[in-house]
């Protein structure tokens, strides 16, 4: 008996070492593969539908959110050249809009309509280059199928296919668009979860439910930075995205992060330095969130 206790002990320090040892290579960093970055190179000069600073639209950064309240009185996108939202991946992807509940916890009722909306859009990120250059490194890697109709059922999982937020629940009240680019008013620790699209910041914005409180952390560069807002009064206290890219390039860019198993990659994009951070959710079926940084 006594011999039968010790090998116990023994059994049970011999996990916790194991798990450790587990729980140690999870959280190890992936090293970058340079086939990514240049990946990440040539979606920046691919993305053809990309806005242009002070031609398309202009930033007003206005005062330092680390200071408190409201430092920005003005909008945070203070000129928007129409065309752009004219241009047909624009129009496809601001159909999205109006398909989604805020509250995370509410089914979504998906429409015929909207699924239709889904496929319109997929259907033109799948026609562009930056997609197309996408699907050329994750078949390179073995990361996608060589087949465009089975990476492209692949995508709609990724990215439209509902799931339940909460893993105790069952309520379908999410998916990966909705999160990352509409976002999500969840009442946990940072309120506001996902929202990082600047087409969409804008559309808020003008519409009078989004209220930019101020800048964070600026770059040297309009292409992104940091901030604080409010969203239907909710309060996001660190919110990020990228400005002028169109919709295919920052689909195309999370999915080949995603689909490599960066949960953070650290890029250079235009000579920025960029995170972006991508977890999955679901059973690693869907898209939980995909987003940059520069903190």
């Amino acid at each position: 008996m006594a011999k039968f206790a010790i090998f116990l002990v023994l059994l049970v320090a011999a996990s916790f070492v194991a798990g450790d040892v587990n729980r140690r290579r999870r959280r190890k960093k992936k090293p970058m593969d340079p086939d990514v970055q240049q990946l990440v190179d040539n979606l920046w000069k691919l993305d053809s539908d990309r806005a242009s600073s002070g031609k398309d639209f202009e930033l007003c950064y206005q005062g330092d959110a680390h200071e408190g309240g409201d430092q920005a009185p003005n909008p945070l996108i203070c000129k928007m050249n129409p065309k752009v939202l004219n241009e047909t991946i624009y129009q496809a992807f601001t159909a999205l809009f109006d398909n989604y509940n805020p509250i995370e916890g509410k089914a979504e009722h998906i429409t015929e309509q909207e699924i239709a909306e889904n496929n319109r859009l997929l259907d033109l990120v799948l026609a562009s280059d930056c997609m197309k250059a996408t699907h050329a490194m994750l078949k390179k890697k073995g990361k996608a199928s060589n087949d465009v109709a089975q990476f492209r059922a692949k995508l709609y999982t990724l990215w439209f296919g509902p799931y339940s937020r909460r893993s105790s629940a069952k309520t379908l009240d999410s998916s990966g668009f909705e999160h990352v680019f509409m976002g999500e008013i969840n009442g946990r620790k940072h309120n506001i979860g996902g929202f990082h699209n600047w087409i969409h910041l804008y559309s808020e914005e003008k519409a009078g439910r989004l209220n930019y409180l101020g800048y964070l952390k600026k770059t040297s560069s309009p292409l992104i930075f940091n901030f604080r807002f409010t969203w239907h009064g909710v309060l996001k206290p660190i919110g990020s995205a990228f400005f002028g890219t169109s919709p295919e390039f920052e689909m195309s860019l999370y999915t080949a992060i995603y689909m490599m198993g960066f949960n953070h990659a650290k890029i250079t994009l235009d000579g920025i330095t960029v995170t972006i951070t991508c977890w999955p959710i679901n059973g690693n079926r869907n898209i939980g969130t995909c987003y940059p940084s520069v903190l």
